[in-house]
């Protein structure tokens, strides 16, 4: 009996010391020291304006589904793309290039401080073709066929649905065409394909989750119960009424970090956009639709920052702060365009406020204090900082002269500027 377990004891801890020899070796191949690009950001998100045609062609692609279709990507359009997701993450640097023979993207990510190497690099290649063909992927020194790689990804995702879906709309990519300005696809129709997409069961939702689906049904129906004029009302009143209810079942024994969360969603989907309903779960009503305000929501008397602050405070609790910051100063970035409204401080402000808003509200340490001060609040001076003398109205040009780029002096002082602003507000201090 004890050789039976002096074997055991010593295959297992032969085991454990393989699998770690294997994954310090494997680190060892993928990690390295220095990255493989290092981009200027603020050049990349010169062209974000370029975008927003590439928004309008990717939003029809459901409603043509039937019909062969093109998707267009020109070079300043991937390259202001790459540009956002930096921003996103500070820790990531990328470059996406096109050529008559490939296009191709390295991205470089900063690791936490580590013994096999500081970046996790890669690359990978896109070659013209009928149909989609994936040149080489490397992942640091290690180089594999981007074939197999695709097969793999597409496998897994067919596995995740349940439906060999992936690699139907995969192979509906009938031509890839490169040149040095412009990616071009041709996509077959895959209307049969969305069909059976909707009609995939819903995954169920874990415990936790399902708890906090209950919980913003609740605060939709206090919000869709909520008397309301037929003019338009300022934000800070529907705020004050939740975060009313939020407190009382927090006395009640809820956890109030929880219950902001959940009040706070719930009037992004009632005063923002239905559309955050699907990132919570089943919230329809007996019709099987979500009631929406029917009225409009303002800040500072203008319908636009209601909605940003709204927008920004929903994708910080459903993402990172990081994602909210770039998806909002990108936005900004892309209505200098002729037929945007210019680039606004005034917008930016509503996006960080509702950020720094939304971290409030979900933080253990602050999220009971939140409530006290906003419990049946019927004004937004409390959490809304003044917009007087922010600039706004910018088009590329008049952009470009003030402010040269993003990430410049002139640029960050403005930023500077709007988190002093929302510093000076008692609820945000502390």
């Amino acid at each position: 009996m004890l050789k039976v377990t002096k074997w055991l004891v010593y295959s297992l801890a032969t085991t454990l010391l393989v699998m770690l020899l294997v994954a310090g070796i494997t680190l060892s191949l993928v990690l390295e020291d220095k990255p493989w690009v290092e981009e200027d950001l603020a050049g990349q998100l010169e062209h974000a304006d370029e975008v927003r045609p590439l928004l309008g062609q990717l939003s029809g692609l459901l409603r043509h589904s039937r019909y062969q279709q093109f998707v267009q990507l020109s070079r300043p359009q991937l390259q202001s793309l790459a540009g956002l997701a930096q921003r996103a993450e500070s820790r990531l640097q990328g470059q996406i290039g096109l050529s008559d023979e490939l296009g191709w993207m390295v991205w470089s990510y900063r690791l936490p401080d580590n013994p096999f190497g500081d970046y996790l690099n890669v690359s990978a290649e896109l070659l013209p073709h009928k149909g989609l063909r994936l040149g080489t992927l490397k992942l640091g020194s290690v180089s594999m066929p981007g074939e197999r790689v695709l097969t793999a990804l597409l496998w897994l995702l067919d596995w995740k649905m349940g439906e060999q879906l992936a690699s139907d709309f995969s192979q509906r990519i009938e031509q890839v065409h490169l040149s040095d300005e412009k990616l071009l696809i041709r996509l077959a129709p895959f209307d049969d394909l969305v069909a059976k997409l909707k009609a995939l069961p819903k995954s169920n939702l874990s415990e936790d989750k399902e708890l906090r689906r209950q919980r913003v049904q609740y605060y939709l129906a206090q919000l869709q119960q909520m008397p309301l004029p037929n003019a338009d009302v300022s934000l800070g009143r529907l705020i004050g009424y939740v975060f009313n209810k939020a407190q009382q079942r927090t006395h009640s024994g809820a956890e109030a970090s929880e219950e902001n969360e959940a009040a706070l969603m719930a009037l992004a989907i009632f005063a923002g956009s239905y559309r955050f309903a699907h990132l919570v779960g089943d919230l329809a009503g007996e019709n099987g639709k979500i009631q929406m305000v029917a009225t409009h929501t303002t800040l500072a008397q203008r319908r636009d920052l209601s909605l940003h602050f709204l927008y920004s405070a929903a994708i910080k609790l459903f993402s990172e702060q990081g994602i909210s910051v770039a998806i909002g100063e990108f936005k900004e970035l892309m209505d200098r365009a002729k037929k945007g409204s210019g680039f606004s401080f005034v917008d930016l402000a509503a996006d960080m406020t509702g950020i720094r808003f939304a971290e409030l509200a979900t933080d253990p340490q602050t999220a009971e204090r939140l409530q006290q001060t906003l419990a049946g609040l019927d004004s937004e001076l409390l959490f809304f900082p003044s917009i007087d003398g922010l600039p706004e109205g910018f088009d590329k040009q008049a952009f470009k002269h003030r402010y040269q780029q993003v990430d410049s002096e002139a640029y960050k002082a403005e930023l500077q500027e709007i988190q002093r602003r929302i510093g000076e507000l008692a609820l945000y201090q502390g």
